[in-house]
């Protein structure tokens, strides 16, 4: 009879790996499972109350590294996975290999399933009961790094990394308080890894620039967020009611355009993701949201309005936005079919207006929720669609940003943190996109560490000092005297 371990999470940079415990032998009713590590949450008289009690002593080295070996050794054949993605998909399988940072696992059809290890929000595992019962018997930290032995005895080290840094540390350098940690790789004869006080990767100055990038979601995130994209589609469907859905696999999308443009349409949605994660110098196999990023696509700008200010509560002069609720993310997009554009223009200013919405849907999810700089948000955004959309208006409204200049504009410091203007017939937006390539340009690991640092909370000049040695005077300066081909 098998069992599954008692819960442990792993908070794998967007996902949370539970092991939870499933119903008991004989049909017993499943264990509660205990609060996840990964978040602490706020102190009630109960918390208070559990935390007095006593706690499990720790194991010695060698009964741990028995327990490990007790379970290298279970059989039938091996251990199963179980478990669900962040893009809300069920896999089974069998653990094989690790490679380039993929988890490889054996389907019992004899299939291969392939996952990222930041892509996987929970799985089970499947063990003896003899050994079940004597892992219940201690604390969820020796659970932690017993598991986490195992996983480095099967060469699954990236996976073993990812679990003892978000389940056990909560996602934070905790190496100096819990020596273990080290100690359980050099028991196992493997390298450090940088987190846990390891050689740094060359170009890395410090461990944190290695910290996960994508926010950890759960299973109850993923199931709120489709009852939340089912809620805007039921309303989208009574506004506009040939509204369709088509999918692809970062992003479902909830049509009032004709059927005959969906394969044009999906065929920009697939380029758009891994050119936004190229920029970030990320992976594309990760999945950033918590699920498949909704968009809501409207033909008329009478829909489009009604349904932004009645489902949305949101009343712009916008052609589009992006717009987040807790976890969940989504964008709503107008019209553009207009006059005077062909059907071909329409489509590029589509690929355009996505690509500048989605931009800003990522960077809500890059290393948490915490907002960036108007200048920063728009100058990203725009980036990005002048790459997808090269024919568009992005690089116009540089050039008249940069005609701006040469005529005598001077942008000064409150453009740093007032919002980007957008009655300006698009300059300030030029400025934008021109400012963050010049800082891209100089120096593009420093720039991506710019937002690194913003989005941890530091303040904003004082990172600009930090890592490009000026503040918002002197970048202003260079900036200009730069596109005035000064030096």
């Amino acid at each position: 009879m098998k069992r599954h371990l008692p819960l442990i999470c792993l908070i794998l940079l967007t996902g949370v790996i539970a092991f939870p415990v499933s119903a008991a032998r004989n049909k017993k009713p499943a264990a509660k499972p205990t609060k996840p590590l990964a978040r602490k949450p706020k102190t009630t008289p109960a918390a208070a109350a559990a935390e007095s009690a006593p706690k499990k002593p720790a194991l010695s080295k060698e009964k741990r590294d028995a327990l490990i070996e007790e379970l290298k050794a279970t059989k039938n054949p091996t251990i199963t996975i179980k478990g669900l993605s962040n893009t809300f998909v069920e896999f089974e399988g069998t653990p094989y290999r690790e490679g380039g940072g993929l988890l490889y696992l054996r389907t019992p059809k004899k299939k291969t399933i392939t996952l990222y290890p930041t892509n996987i929000v929970e799985i089970k595992i499947t063990v003896p009961d003899a050994l079940q019962t004597k892992l219940d018997a201690l604390s969820q930290e020796e659970q932690t790094l017993i598991l986490a032995g195992w996983m480095l005895d099967r060469y699954l080290l990236k996976f073993a990394e990812y679990h003892l840094l978000n389940s056990f540390l909560g996602g934070k350098l905790h190496t100096t308080k819990y020596p273990p940690i080290a100690a359980l790789y050099k028991e196992k004869k493997r390298a450090i890894p940088p987190l846990f006080g390891g050689k740094l990767p060359r170009g890395v100055t410090s461990a944190e620039e290695l910290l996960p990038r994508i926010m950890p979601t759960t299973r109850a995130i993923l199931e709120e967020n489709k009852k939340q994209e089912m809620a805007y589609a039921t309303q989208m469907k009574a506004i506009a009611p040939l509204t369709h859905r088509v999918e692809t696999d970062h992003f479902v999308i909830y049509s009032a355009w004709a059927k005959k443009d969906d394969a044009v349409l999906v065929k920009i949605y697939n380029r758009l993701y891994p050119l936004i994660c190229k920029q970030y110098l990320m992976d594309s196999r990760e999945h950033i949201w918590a699920g498949k990023l909704p968009i809501y696509a409207f033909w008329t700008m009478e829909r489009f309005q009604k349904f932004s200010k009645d489902a949305c509560g949101v009343n712009l002069a916008a052609a589009g936005f992006a717009a987040q609720r807790g976890h969940f993310n989504y964008i709503v997009l107008g019209p553009v079919m207009r006059n005077g554009l062909t059907r071909a223009q329409a489509q590029i200013w589509f690929a355009e207006l996505l690509s500048h919405e989605t931009s800003h849907a990522f960077l809500s999810r890059y290393h948490g929720h915490r907002s960036v700089p108007s200048w920063l948000n728009e100058g990203l955004a725009e980036i990005v669609a002048s790459i997808l959309s090269p024919r568009g208006n992005t690089i116009r409204k540089m050039g008249l940003a940069h005609d701006a200049i040469r005529k005598g504009k001077r942008f000064n410091t409150s453009f740093f943190t007032e919002r980007v203007a957008l009655d300006d017939n698009g300059v300030s937006y030029g400025a934008a996109q021109s400012l963050a390539r010049y800082l891209a340009k100089r120096d593009m690991k420093g720039f991506l560490k710019l937002v690194l640092e913003i989005k941890k909370g530091s303040d904003v000049e004082k990172s600009l000092k930090d890592i490009y040695k000026m503040d918002y005077q002197a970048l202003l300066i260079a900036w200009q005297k730069a596109v005035l081909g000064r030096r």
